[in-house]
């Protein structure tokens, strides 16, 4: 029958290859996931503010979504300008009115 010999360089290297090689991939994607849900949040508050905006322009009341704080800058007349926080991500939109 086959049988497989291993030496103790073999075992070393496939130790190796598992600490190093693919830890550091799963520390790479998992910072990778992280960024992209950072890069989610700011858009996701980004488009709410422009959205906000765009409400306000109109003349519609517009009130700041749970967990964001809604403040208003001063523009021009015709302008509605506004700024959208929420934790440490802040977001500003324009809109005419």
């Amino acid at each position: 029958m086959f049988r497989k010999n291993f030496s103790g360089d073999q075992g070393s290297a496939v130790l190796e290859f598992i600490a190093f090689v693919l830890v550091g991939q799963l520390l790479v994607f998992g910072w990778a996931i992280s960024v992209a849900a950072s890069l989610s949040d700011k858009v996701s508050l980004q488009l709410t503010a422009i959205q906000v905006a765009r409400d306000m322009a109109h003349g519609s009341a517009a009130d700041a979504p749970d967990g964001t704080t809604l403040k208003e800058t001063s523009c021009l007349p015709n302008l509605v300008c506004l700024s959208l926080s929420r934790d440490r991500l802040t977001a500003l939109a324009v809109a005419f009115r």
